[in-house]
């Protein structure tokens, strides 16, 4: 179990996902470019914007966005992939530091919303 997920895990998010077989590969490539992100939505004011941050220091811009009370949808694909890691993990500390909730979409967008939103 890698770190994210008892992170994860330990957030209230599902345990490890089942490694799917050889047959659902091609389905699967022809999915990977759609994404959709489904959100309960609707006991928000406003529908969180999504970002796509290219560094640490616009990721550490959003954390102050998600600290001032804005609910934050972010797409990290367009991060280096040394630091993907590293700064999910930055997020997922201050949103723990800050009792609020990650919901995950897809295998690069997070939604970090606070308590009151879910």
């Amino acid at each position: 179990m890698g770190f994210l997920n008892g992170l994860f895990k330990t957030l209230g998010f599902e345990g490890e996902k089942k490694q799917k077989s050889t047959n659902d590969i091609k389905p699967q490539l022809k999915q990977k470019n759609k994404t959709t992100a489904e959100y309960d939505l609707k006991n928000m004011e406003e529908a969180p914007v999504l970002y796509e941050p290219t560094s640490q220091v616009e990721v550490q811009n959003l954390v102050d966005k998600f600290k001032d009370g804005e609910d934050v949808l972010v797409d990290i694909k367009n991060i280096d992939a040394k630091e993907r890691t590293r700064s999910l993990d930055f997020f997922c500390g201050a949103v723990y530091a800050l009792g609020g909730k990650i919901k995950q979409s897809d295998t690069t967008v997070f939604l970090f919303c606070h308590m009151e939103n879910e």
